[in-house]
């Protein structure tokens, strides 16, 4: 059949796919064929380094993208600019519940456009489900990741350190020993710049996560005066 359609050439099922995308919906790795390091140069001297796969199994990577674009972006700033950035006439300022155990908000739904994200305290225009009223768990890890530039979250670790910027995989070998394998890295990559991809990664892992660590919060309401800018 091949020498008869000579102005034709065979449709192969194969996709190129980051393998951080494939890995995160859940894709088939037995499927994968190859991998290949792959180096985006943009602007501000910024260098992206990403694995990519090449798999039969077709993986929506315009859908994933546009879900990436979708998420809120936020401006995490000092509670002493806050009121300055902050346009909402209602403000709730979480703080531990139990004074000596640290502050623990898992719903998701409590990120804003500003907020103010410590160790102690965060401050934001949204108010926080209890965690069994949420369907949208994971905020205490976006909270790590701004505190401490570091978070792992099921088989992820991510990281920022002085402008770079990386997420790892985590598996096991045949010995139980953990290994990392870096899917993506950016170097010249501002902090704030990534806390989209992190909440992706972290909406994707939190799926599989069947045990959470109970809620530490409590809630204090602040209404903006009349006749305040």
């Amino acid at each position: 059949m091949s020498k008869l359609l000579l102005s034709y050439t065979e449709q192969k099922n194969e996709y190129e796919v980051m393998l951080l995308y494939l890995l995160l919906v859940g894709g088939n790795v037995k499927k994968i064929k190859d991998l290949q390091t792959v180096t985006d140069s943009r602007s501000f001297g910024t260098e992206i380094t990403k694995i990519v796969a090449l798999t039969s199994e077709y993986v929506n990577v315009p859908m994933i993208e546009q879900e990436i674009s979708e998420i809120r972006n936020i401006n995490i700033c000092s509670l002493q600019t806050y009121e300055y950035f902050s346009k909402s006439d209602t403000v709730y300022a979480y703080t531990p519940a139990i004074a000596d155990k640290p502050l623990l908000i898992n719903d998701m739904d409590i990120l804003s456009n500003v907020m103010v994200i410590t160790d102690d305290v965060v401050i934001s225009s949204n108010e926080a489900n209890s965690i069994m009223d949420s369907d949208n768990l994971g905020f205490d890890f976006f909270k790590q990741y701004v505190v401490k530039s570091e978070v792992t979250v099921g088989q992820w670790h991510i990281k920022w350190d002085n402008e770079t910027f990386s997420v790892s995989y985590i598996t096991e070998d045949k010995n139980k020993n953990l290994l990392e394998d870096v899917v993506y890295y950016a170097v010249n990559f501002s902090k704030a710049y990534s806390y989209r991809l992190v909440l992706f990664i972290i909406s994707k892992a939190a799926q599989v996560i069947d045990e959470w660590d109970n809620d530490n919060f409590k809630a204090t309401i602040y209404t903006k005066q009349k006749g305040d800018d």
